[in-house]
């Protein structure tokens, strides 16, 4: 469960980089990234605890990042803003 490994998006509100990081090694991570009107617009994975991903391509607007891992899902919302 990523609630239990206190799944972080810093900065929030974004404009160029953010840092995803969590308080434990979660495994393979796959990322999809969905805008307001619900149209995936990226996604992407990473291994570890920490990845640092730039959004400056993004349009200003708010972001729902869907979590996956062997162990479940989690959701985060995103602020991109310049």
């Amino acid at each position: 469960d990523l609630d239990q490994v206190q799944l972080t998006i810093m900065p929030n509100p974004a404009s160029s980089q953010v840092v995803i990081y969590t308080n434990a090694h979660i495994g393979n991570v796959q990322v999809k990234v969905f805008d307001q009107q619900g149209k995936q617009v990226d996604q992407f994975q990473y291994t570890g605890q920490r990845t640092e991903i730039n959004v400056s391509s993004w349009a200003n607007g708010v972001y729902q990042l869907v979590f996956q891992t062997a162990n479940g899902y989690g959701m985060k919302r995103l602020v991109v803003g310049r």
